[in-house]
C-alpha cells in the first residue's frame, strides 16, 4: 500500500510541523487516497448483477441452446465504464456471450441496466462449467455469474425435418403485382445435425411462384434443434388459380419436405356501388307495413363480385326486413351487372327509428352500407309542467308577471292542439297566450303563458284546459292567485279551505293543516303542530309587488299550552340574487320565561336591533294579534304591538336596498302546536 506509506511519512512531517496536525491529515487523504477509491461523500458506480448464476438444461453434443439473459445495473450514483467481458475457467469454450452493453468509452448511467446474453454448446459430453466476468470501473470489479450445464453423448443421433406451415395460401394478387413474402419455417427437430441439399419450386405454375432462404445448405448443416427461414412470394403472370410446391432436399429420414402453394391471378378487384346510399320511409302508423323500396348493387370493377352477406344492423333494426334477388357466395355477381335489394319499414313503436343495410363481399370497400330511417306514429302523449300555477298575491286590476307551462308530446304521433281554455269561478282573471302549433310533433314542445289579473279581491281560483288528440283529453293545470286591495300586499283568513296562496314546508314529524275546531275569526286557521323537539314547520307567502320599506305586518297566533322553549312563530325575509332562500329582515319569537315575545331586526349588513316586549303579556292556549311596523331606512324604526296596545319599538340603522318580501308563519324547534290566522301585509296599520 504505497500511497499509504507516502500518508504515513507525510503526517510525521505535519506531525512535526507545528499547530498544524488535523489540516496535514484531511490534506493527506484527498491527494494520496488509491486509485479507484472515493472520499467519504464522493460519487462512485455500483454494479448488481441479476441473476448471479446461470444453469443450462441438458443439451445434446453440437447442439446450441436459446440464450439466457444476465442483467446489469448501475444502482451507483456515478457512471459506469465498462472495459471487459470474459468468459473464464475450464469450459469457456462451451459457452458463447453478446451484449447490447455500453463500453469504453461509452457509459452506463446511474439507475440504467443493460443485458448479457449467455449460451451453451457442449463440444463434449459431461457436466460444463465457466464464469462470466465483467471488468469496469466499480469498486467491486471484476464482478462474476457462475455458468454450469451438460453436454450429452450424440450417441449416433438422427436429423428430423419439420416445415411449419404445410401449406401457403396468398389469396388473390393482381397480374404481376409481387406480394409480400411468406415464411416457411424449418426445424431441425432430431439429434443430429440436418444437412439442406436443395430448395426447389414444382408443380403446374410454378413460375409463378419464387423463393429464397437464409438456411445453411450442404456442406453446412443446421444444428439439431435449431430453425432457419424460406420465404415464399406469388407474382401471378395470368389470371386464374394458381398451384405449385415447395420441395426441400435434406438427409433426414423419410426424404424431401413439401410445402403446398396457391394463390389466384386477379385482373382487378371487383367494386360495389350501392343506390341510393340511404332510405327514408314516410311516417307509418305502428304495427304497418310500407311498401318496399329497392337498393340497386352493381358490379363496377373488372373481377366477378362475391356476395356473402345482407345485414340488418342498428338500434331499430327489427322494424326493417330486407329481402334480395341477387347471387350469394359461392355464385357470383358478373363484372358490369347489377342486381336489387328491397327494404320495408314496419315500426314497431313510436317516435324516429334508424338502422343500416349492411351488405358484406369480396370488393375492397367492404362492407356496403345504407343508411335507413322512417318514424313510427302511435297515440301522441302529454306532458305538462308544471301541473299547477300558484301567482304571489296581486293588486286588484293589475296584472302579475307571467308564469309559463311547458307542453311537451312525449308520444309517438303528432298531437293535434284544438284549443286552450280557462274555465273555474276566477276564469276572468286569468288570460294566456302560446306559441303550440296546431300540429305538435313527437318530441317536441311549446309553452303557454299565463298571466293573472284579479278582478276582486280574496282567492282567485281557474283552470286551464288544453283539448287534443291525446288518449286522455283533456288535460288541465290548476290556477290559483289571490287579489288584494291597493295598498295590501298580502292578505289570509284561512277560509277559503285552501292554502294555495303558501308554499309549505315541514321536518319529518311535523304538520300543517287546516283547523276547522279553532280560529280567530270566521271558522277556520292553520295549525303548525311539531310532534316532538328540534322539528320545525314554516309555510310562507310573496307579498304582492315584491318589497316594501315601510310595511305594517299583522298575525293572530295561539300557542299551545305547555311550552317551556322559546319558539319562532314569524319572519320576514328579503329573496334576492345572492340569497335565492331568503334573508331575515326581521323575527319574532315567543319567550316562555318572560311571557313576551321578542323582535330582532336586520338591515343590509346584517347589523341587528333587539326588541323585548310585552312581558308577562302572552297567554298559552288564548289568542292574540300581533302587528309590526318596520321602515327600512338607514333611520329606520320598528315598532310592536299586542292585541292593539303597543309594546315596545327600537330606532337605528335598519337601511337597506332590498326590504323583505316574503312572510313567514314558524313553530320551531319546541314539541306543541301553534295556530295562526288573520294575516295581513299592507301599507297602513290593521290594528287589534
Amino acid at each position: 500500500m504505497k500511497p499509504q506509506r507516502m500518508l504515513s511519512a507525510r503526517g510525521r512531517a505535519a506531525l512535526r510541523a507545528a499547530g498544524v496536525a488535523a489540516l496535514a491529515a484531511v490534506f493527506a487523504l484527498l491527494v494520496f487516497a488509491p486509485l479507484g477509491s472515493a472520499a467519504a461523500g464522493d460519487a462512485q458506480p455500483q454494479v448488481t448483477l441479476s441473476p448471479g448464476a446461470l444453469t443450462f438444461p441438458d443439451r445434446p453434443v453440437g447442439t446450441r441452446s436459446e440464450a439466457q439473459a444476465v442483467t446489469l445495473t448501475n444502482t451507483g450514483d456515478a457512471p459506469l465504464t465498462i472495459s471487459t467481458f470474459r468468459l473464464n475457467g475450464p469450459d469457456a469454450g462451451d459457452f458463447g456471450l453478446g451484449a447490447i452493453c455500453p463500453v469504453n468509452p461509452d457509459q452506463l448511467q446511474p439507475g440504467a441496466s443493460c443485458t448479457i446474453y449467455v449460451s451453451f454448446t457442449p463440444d463434449s459430453p459431461g457436466a460444463k462449467s465457466a464464469t462470466l466476468a465483467i471488468g469496469d470501473d466499480a469498486p467491486s470489479s471484476p464482478q462474476t455469474v457462475e455458468l454450469s450445464g451438460f453436454g450429452n453423448a450424440a450417441s449416433g443421433g438422427t436429423p428430423a425435418a419439420t416445415v411449419s406451415p404445410g401449406t401457403m395460401g396468398f389469396g388473390d394478387e393482381i397480374v404481376d403485382v409481387r406480394s409480400n413474402a411468406q415464411a416457411v419455417t424449418v426445424t431441425n427437430s432430431g439429434t443430429a445435425p440436418l444437412t439442406i441439399s436443395t430448395f426447389r419450386l414444382t408443380g403446374p405454375d410454378a413460375v409463378d411462384f419464387a423463393q429464397g432462404a437464409d438456411c445453411p445448405v450442404s456442406p453446412d448443416a443446421l444444428p439439431a434443434g435449431s430453425s432457419c427461414t424460406i420465404y415464399v412470394s406469388f407474382d401471378p403472370d395470368s389470371g386464374g388459380l394458381k398451384s405449385a410446391n415447395l420441395v426441400i432436399g435434406d438427409d433426414a429420414p423419410g426424404g424431401a419436405q413439401t410445402v403446398a402453394l396457391n394463390g389466384r391471378g386477379s385482373l382487378g378487384a371487383a367494386e360495389a356501388n350501392v343506390s341510393p346510399g340511404a332510405l327514408a320511409f314516410s311516417d307509418r302508423m305502428v304495427g304497418t307495413t310500407s311498401e318496399a323500396q329497392a337498393v340497386t348493387l352493381r358490379n363496377t370493377g373488372a373481377e366477378p363480385l362475391a356476395i356473402f352477406t345482407f345485414r340488418l344492423n342498428g338500434a331499430d333494426a327489427a322494424d326493417f326486413a330486407q329481402g334480395a334477388d341477387c347471387p350469394v357466395s359461392p355464385d357470383a355477381l358478373p363484372a358490369g351487372a347489377s342486381c336489387t335489394i328491397y327494404v320495408s319499414f314496419t315500426p314497431h313503436s313510436g317516435g324516429l327509428k334508424s338502422a343500416s343495410l349492411v351488405i358484406g363481399d369480396s370488393a375492397p370497400s367492404s362492407p356496403q352500407s345504407v343508411l335507413l330511417s322512417g318514424r313510427g306514429l302511435s297515440a301522441p302523449v302529454v306532458s305538462l309542467a308544471p301541473g299547477a300555477l300558484t301567482f304571489r298575491s296581486q293588486t286588484v286590476g293589475t296584472a302579475s308577471p307571467t308564469q309559463s307551462i311547458s307542453l311537451s308530446n312525449t308520444g309517438g304521433g303528432p298531437l293535434v292542439v284544438d284549443s286552450f281554455q280557462i274555465g273555474g269561478p276566477g276564469a276572468a282573471d286569468f288570460t294566456q297566450t302560446n306559441n303550440c302549433p296546431a300540429s305538435l310533433n313527437a318530441g317536441a314542445s311549446c309553452s303557454v303563458a299565463v298571466t293573472f289579473t284579479p278582478g276582486a279581491e280574496g282567492p282567485r281560483n281557474a283552470t286551464l284546459t288544453l283539448n287534443d288528440n291525446a288518449d286522455d283529453s283533456p288535460q288541465a293545470v290548476s290556477l290559483f292567485g289571490a287579489g288584494v286591495a291597493s295598498g295590501t300586499y298580502f292578505a289570509e283568513d284561512f277560509e277559503s279551505g285552501s292554502l294555495a296562496q303558501w308554499n309549505l314546508l315541514s321536518s319529518a314529524d311535523s304538520t300543517i293543516t287546516l283547523d276547522s275546531t279553532v280560529a280567530h275569526s270566521g271558522a277556520a286557521s292553520v295549525r303548525v303542530t311539531n310532534g316532538s323537539g328540534d322539528q320545525a314547520s314554516r309555510l310562507y307567502a310573496d307579498l304582492a309587488g315584491g318589497g316594501h320599506s315601510q310595511t305594517y305586518t299583522h298575525f293572530c297566533f295561539n300557542i299551545s299550552t305547555g311550552h317551556t322553549e322559546g319558539i319562532e312563530i314569524a319572519n320576514g325575509r328579503a329573496i334576492t340574487d345572492e340569497y335565492p332562500l331568503g334573508i331575515r329582515r326581521w323575527v319574532i319569537t315567543y319567550n316562555p320565561v318572560t311571557k313576551g315575545l321578542e323582535g330582532y331586526f336586520f338591515n343590509e349588513a346584517l347589523d341587528r336591533l333587539d326588541l323585548y316586549a310585552a312581558s308577562g303579556q302572552v297567554t298559552t292556549g288564548e289568542w292574540h294579534c300581533a302587528e309590526l311596523y318596520l321602515d327600512e331606512q338607514v333611520a329606520g324604526r320598528a315598532e310592536l304591538w299586542l292585541d292593539g296596545v303597543s309594546v315596545g319599538s327600537v330606532t337605528g340603522d335598519l337601511g337597506t336596498p332590498s326590504p323583505y318580501d316574503r312572510v313567514y308563519l314558524w313553530n320551531q324547534p319546541a314539541a306543541g302546536s301553534v295556530w295562526f290566522d288573520d294575516v295581513k301585509v299592507a301599507s297602513t296599520p290593521t290594528g287589534s
